[in-house]
């Protein structure tokens, strides 16, 4: 089952696309080495990815067209709201579809991807950028990555999107954390990233 902050399926608008979630990146990998994470976990995979999880967090799937979906949260993540969650969502997209709704070829640099897809959720208050969109690497494929921060569901939310291309389709990677649980889950989501393989 889906968050309701992790809808990833493109809309029929570039405007109205709720692409993916949470933390910022660059704190994500920052406390990659901090201890107390527990070694528990489980893989994580769809098409063309791999990575780890913790072994007590949900995992759903689902299919918009041509575009897939896949999401991981912790248990104590509920259904209509942000608060007490932590959340993991990748979301895979063929070319073919993006270029199709965007009306032109797809931009020669993952910044530029971002940059079209990157925003809030609808309903969200007070968004911000909390991390300007700039260039990283993604299991060594280049990668862009960015992050913001908004109010939503009752609580302050983190969001951080990564995006790489590989084999024809754009891969969506988001983190959504309940901004107090940001040092709980940001060494999780450093783990995940980590351990990111393309298959």
């Amino acid at each position: 089952m889906f968050h309701p902050m992790m809808r990833w399926a493109l809309s029929n608008s570039l405007q109205k696309r709720r692409i993916l979630a949470c933390a910022l990146l660059l704190a994500v990998l920052a406390c990659a080495a901090l201890p107390g994470v527990s070694d528990a976990s489980r893989k994580f995979r769809g098409v063309g990815f791999s990575t780890v999880i913790p072994s007590s967090w949900k995992i759903g799937n689902g299919k918009n067209g041509d575009t897939r979906l896949y999401g991981a949260s912790s248990r104590g993540t509920k259904g209509n709201t942000t608060i007490n969650s932590l959340a993991i969502g990748v979301s895979v997209v063929p070319v073919t579809d993006f270029e199709r709704q965007l009306g032109r070829k797809l931009p020669s640099s993952p910044e530029e991807i971002l940059g079209l897809l990157m925003s809030a959720p609808q309903g969200a208050q007070n968004p911000s950028v909390t991390v300007p969109i700039r260039s990283s690497v993604l299991a060594g494929r280049a990668a862009a990555s960015g992050a913001l921060e908004f109010s939503a569901g009752g609580t302050i939310v983190l969001q951080s999107e990564t995006v790489s291309v590989y084999r024809n389709r754009i891969y969506l990677l988001a983190f959504n954390i309940d901004k107090r649980l940001q040092y709980q889950a940001l060494p999780i989501l450093a783990r995940a990233h980590r351990h990111w393989r393309w298959r």
